[in-house]
C-alpha cells in the first residue's frame, strides 16, 4: 500500500518512477478515492515514461477533513485543485466523473496553465443516470434526505459492483466510500448537482478553455453524451475527443493501458 500524505488540504498517495519527468494529479468521482486509479498507478508504461502519479483525495473524500468554511461549490473544489496543482507543480490533471466536472470549471477559470484530461463528466443534469437524478430530487426534501442517504450507504456495494469485478478491489472501493460521513457526502453530491443545474450547457463552458483538453468516454459509458455535445466540443481546437474501447464509466479501471497511452501522448505533445 502506498503511504498517504497531506498536501494543500488533500490526502494523497504517490507512485514515483525511478526517473520522474512529469507529474500527474488524479481526481476521483463522487464517493471515490485514490483507489479507483490503482490499475493506472500500477501501469508499467507510465512508470517507464517517467510519470509521477499523485492519487488525490480532495477535501471531504476518504474521510479527509474539510475547512470549516467550505461551501461544497464546484468552484470551491476548482480552487482547491488549482492550489494543490501549484503546490505539487503538476503538468497534467486527470479527473474522473465528478472530478472531470471540477476540471471543466478549472478550464473555465483559466488559472491552471497545464493540461487537462477529463474522463466521463456530465455536461448537463440530463446526462446523469436515472438513479442519480432521483437521489438529487429526494435529497432536496428535508423529510426524505436522511432516509435517502441511509439507503444510499446501504447500497454502495451494489452501486460499485458493475465496475469492480474483483472482490478485493470492490471491498477497497466500498471501504473508502464509507469513510465519507453521510452528511458530507450529501453536501458534495448536492453541490455537484447544483452546478449541473446552474450550467445546463457545460460543453459550451468547456470550449472556452485556453489549455489542451483530452475528453475521454468509455464505449460502454452510461453517462449521456449527445451529438450536440460532440459538435460543440469540436468547435475548440484545444479539445480532443476519445472513445476508450472495452470500457464503462470507469475507463481507467476497465482499460488502463489505453488511458495510460493517452496520458503519455498528451504529456509529450
Amino acid at each position: 500500500m502506498n503511504k498517504e500524505r497531506k498536501s494543500a488540504g488533500w490526502l494523497v498517495v504517490d507512485k514515483i518512477p525511478p526517473s520522474p519527468k512529469f507529474k500527474v494529479l488524479l481526481i476521483p468521482g463522487l464517493m471515490g478515492s485514490d483507489f479507483v486509479f490503482s490499475k493506472l498507478m500500477n501501469n508499467s508504461a507510465l512508470e517507464e515514461a517517467g510519470v509521477h502519479l499523485i492519487g488525490g483525495n480532495p477535501p471531504g473524500f476518504k474521510g479527509n477533513l474539510l475547512p470549516d468554511d467550505f461551501d461544497f461549490h464546484i468552484s470551491s473544489y476548482a480552487a482547491s485543485v488549482e492550489a494543490i496543482a501549484e503546490a505539487e507543480t503538476v503538468n497534467l490533471i486527470l479527473g474522473h466523473s465528478f472530478g472531470a466536472n471540477v476540471l471543466i470549471e478549472v478550464a473555465f477559470r483559466r488559472k491552471f496553465k497545464g493540461k487537462l484530461m477529463l474522463i466521463s463528466p456530465s455536461l448537463c443534469r440530463d446526462a446523469e443516470t436515472k438513479d442519480m437524478k432521483m437521489l438529487d430530487k429526494y435529497s432536496r426534501n428535508k423529510l426524505l434526505k436522511g432516509l435517502m442517504w441511509s439507503v444510499t450507504y446501504a447500497s454502495i456495494k451494489s452501486a460499485f459492483t458493475p465496475y469492480f469485478k474483483d472482490p478485493d478491489d470492490l471491498a477497497s472501493v466500498v471501504r473508502d466510500a464509507k469513510l465519507i460521513p453521510k452528511k458530507i457526502a450529501a453536501e458534495i453530491f448536492l453541490g455537484y448537482f447544483d452546478y449541473l443545474i446552474r450550467h445546463p450547457d457545460l460543453d459550451e463552458r468547456l470550449i472556452t478553455t485556453t489549455v489542451p483538453v483530452y475528453y475521454l468516454r468509455g464505449d460502454k459509458d452510461d453517462i449521456g453524451f449527445t451529438q450536440k455535445n460532440r459538435e460543440t466540443l469540436k468547435k475548440s481546437s484545444l479539445v480532443k475527443l476519445f472513445e476508450v474501447p472495452n470500457a464503462s464509466h470507469f475507463a481507467m479501471n476497465d482499460n488502463p493501458e489505453e488511458v495510460a497511452r493517452l496520458i503519455i501522448e498528451m504529456l509529450n505533445s
